[in-house]
């Protein structure tokens, strides 16, 4: 019999999924990228992570306008372009303010 996912793995999940998609608005902020190049940005070589998980993040963040896209074609083939909205710079914006000084610093700790 499958068990259930206990809480405590429910809200690493939830922290998983905020901090990613705050992860692509960041990587967002300066550059236009098609998702595999955000794939390829954010998540370490090693990882076993499949690039189609990235999709849903960001049909997310489009759904609430805090990233657009733009169809572009490279030779025959058909990319989405994703660039960072007015309303994502706030959010990103925003989300930094409110982190605290001492999260900021353990954040930086996990990814060193």
């Amino acid at each position: 019999m499958k068990k259930g996912k206990t809480t405590t793995q429910k809200q690493m999940g939830k922290i998983f999924r905020g901090l990613a998609e705050v992860r692509i608005l960041w990587e967002l902020r300066n550059n236009k990228m098609h998702g595999y190049k955000l794939f390829e940005s954010i998540v370490p070589a090693n990882h076993k992570m499949q690039p189609s998980r990235i999709y849903p993040f960001l049909k997310s963040l489009e759904r609430r306008n805090l990233i657009k896209s733009k169809v572009k074609y490279v030779g025959k083939r058909k990319r989405k372009e994703y660039t960072l909205t007015p309303k994502g710079r706030k959010y990103l914006k925003d989300f930094k303010k409110r982190i605290p000084s001492s999260v900021r610093s353990f954040l930086r700790y996990l990814v060193r």
